[in-house]
């Protein structure tokens, strides 16, 4: 096992175990499960069991930033990578997170940037985005404070960068089935204005 733990919110979408499950192995796996109808429950812990990590169930649908937050207090390694389940990989990917993450960086596959007032503000993709332990603990991990969904790895690298947190992007041979789980949960964009308008805010302020 390498010494990266990966943290993945779930909520029902069991069948991406089949997918998950062999893609990941290698890693101390934690899985939060966002209050998944039983069925999808069952078969979730089931795999985490089998892969040896944390099922740590919610009563709840405490959306992706909570459910990341608690799923870091059970990480022991080093290295920690917040994963969706959404999400294939060749096998032992993670020994190539384990020689590339490094202090006082954030790291994924995927970048983008957004624009406010003229001012672009660059981010990681948050379906994949790994960083040491000290790096997570300095930028203080996602907030809380949003609704919903969509926005979290705006406002995570907007923390970052104003702490001087450099931003990587590396070749990790891991692929997104994008939007899978979005289109199979209810409500899942009810957030996403208010979501921008805290990150618009923040930004604005970072910049007086």
């Amino acid at each position: 096992m390498t010494a990266i733990s990966i943290i993945t919110p779930w909520h029902n979408c069991s069948e991406l175990t089949d997918i998950y499950e062999p893609s990941h192995g290698h890693a101390e796996i934690i899985t939060i499960d966002n209050a998944s109808e039983p069925e999808h429950a069952a078969r979730i812990k089931q795999m985490t069991e089998r892969m040896g990590g944390w099922y740590i169930p919610n009563k709840t649908n405490e959306k992706f930033a909570k459910a990341n937050n608690r799923g870091f207090k059970f990480a022991t390694k080093n290295i920690i990578m917040f994963l969706n389940n959404d999400t294939a990989a060749s096998s032992g990917w993670v020994f190539q997170v384990a020689d590339d993450v490094k202090d006082g960086a954030l790291y994924g596959v995927s970048s983008d940037d957004r624009m406010i007032d003229d001012k672009i503000y660059p981010y990681i993709e948050g379906w994949c985005i790994a960083a040491t332990r000290a790096t997570w603990n300095k930028i203080g991990l996602w907030d809380e404070q949003i609704t919903g969904m969509y926005w979290e790895d705006n406002l995570l690298c907007l923390q970052a960068l104003k702490l001087g947190i450099r931003l990587e992007t590396r070749a990790w041979p891991v692929k997104h089935i994008s939007n899978y789980t979005t289109n199979r949960t209810p409500g899942a964009l009810d957030g996403a204005q208010s979501n921008q308008k805290r990150f618009e805010e923040l930004a604005r302020a970072w910049q007086r």
